[in-house]
């Protein structure tokens, strides 16, 4: 008699990963971790920015400075730490 082997079959799923802000390895949260239009203020400073758009030719997020009546921004690299702005707060 022949023995039949049994092979295993490899799962072809994967994880489905949850979009939650996340930390880096300091605990800190980078710019790329907020969704587009989310309020920010970058390294403390008492600015407040929303973020906008990912510019590819840049590579760098364009975040809108929200006294800025002239529409200008600025654009930073997504591992730059940002903290999330307090509502009601105003420059």
């Amino acid at each position: 008699m022949l023995k039949k082997s049994k092979k295993k079959k490899k799962s072809t799923t994967k994880a489905k990963s949850k979009s939650v802000l996340k930390s880096n390895k300091s605990g800190q949260k980078t710019v790329k971790d907020f969704k587009k239009g989310d309020y920010i203020c970058i390294n403390n400073n008492k600015k407040k920015y929303i973020k906008g758009d990912y510019d590819r030719s840049e590579k760098k997020f364009h975040l809108i400075d929200t006294k800025d009546i002239w529409g200008n921004g600025r654009y930073v690299k997504g591992s730059t730490i940002a903290n999330e702005a307090p509502d009601g707060w105003d420059d």
